[in-house]
């Protein structure tokens, strides 16, 4: 009998032993699943973060673009005949002789 007793003994200990180790496996297994959950959450945020200052940016660009446009028009104007007889006209008061000019009272 008492052979008997020790291999129950035995057998409940390994069970405990099994138990306590499932036990601190599962614990070990959350423990990393939060602290991969609570990083995933950091990484949205700064995805987010990343994408709104893209958006931010491509505005910028666009912005940038119209302004080159502008620019490009305008130099294309300043070189053109056309300025030089408007600056003419509204600076120097100047006018082509076959120009009716009317003055105010």
């Amino acid at each position: 009998m008492s052979q008997t007793r020790g291999r129950e003994g035995r057998s409940a200990g390994r069970r405990h032993r099994n138990t306590r180790s499932i036990v601190l496996i599962t614990f070990i297994v959350i423990c990393f699943v939060v602290v991969f959950g609570v990083r995933e959450i950091g990484l949205k945020r700064t995805a987010s973060a990343y994408l709104k200052q893209e958006k931010q940016l491509m505005v910028q660009i666009e912005q940038e673009k119209e302004r080159t446009q502008e620019i490009a028009d305008l130099e294309a104007y300043m070189s053109s005949d056309r300025y030089i007889e408007d600056t003419a006209r509204e600076k120097l008061g100047m006018a082509y002789p076959n120009d009716l000019l009317l003055k105010a009272r």
